[in-house]
């Protein structure tokens, strides 16, 4: 079961790499004779949301919380912890 979320979240991951890699060779992503947002964006935007829904709901971002609320705290078992998360560094002027 845990193979088949990572597989997908990894397909996931993979196809919205390649959908930002298309979008940011365009010129612009709005069609400006609608005056909107060409559709892929907004395709993009629902595969980001289910990826991050997948994740959140894998094993590795359980949390404990009444009635299921999300405390935004990693499990134990999370192979990341929020501490050894390095923060980029802001070029000096």
């Amino acid at each position: 079961m845990e193979y088949s979320i990572v597989d997908l979240a990894t397909k996931t991951y993979v196809l919205l790499a390649s959908v930002d890699r298309f979008l940011l060779e365009q010129g612009s992503l709005v069609n400006k004779s609608k005056r909107q947002l060409f559709p892929v964006v907004l395709q993009r935007q629902t595969s980001a949301d289910a990826l991050a829904r997948t994740v959140q709901g894998s094993a590795w971002f359980e949390t404990t919380g009444e009635a299921g609320r999300d405390t935004g705290q990693p499990s134990s078992e999370c192979p990341i912890v929020r501490s050894e998360i390095k923060q980029p560094r802001l070029a000096s002027a």
